[in-house]
């Protein structure tokens, strides 16, 4: 199972601009992106910064069947 790390960076003043910073967070990642930096302008016109990055992530491989964990490794 592969996953990624992603480190996220903005400031927000209320609860409209933390959305603005979300849907824009959400908007690039879904575009593929691994690294976004840059200025966004709020509702209010203010401007604020977001930067992200992502990374994969090593994970376990594991398969969940009928409730049951099994998890593969290298022995």
């Amino acid at each position: 199972m592969k996953a990624k790390r992603v480190t996220v960076s903005f400031e927000y003043t209320n609860f409209d601009c933390l959305e603005t910073m979300i849907e824009r967070l959400k908007s690039e990642l879904m575009e593929g992106k691994e690294y976004f930096e840059d200025i966004i302008k709020d509702v209010h016109g203010h401007k604020r910064y977001l930067q992200f990055m992502q990374e994969y992530k090593k994970t376990r491989n594991f398969v969940v069947k009928d409730d049951v964990i099994t998890i593969k490794s290298n022995i």
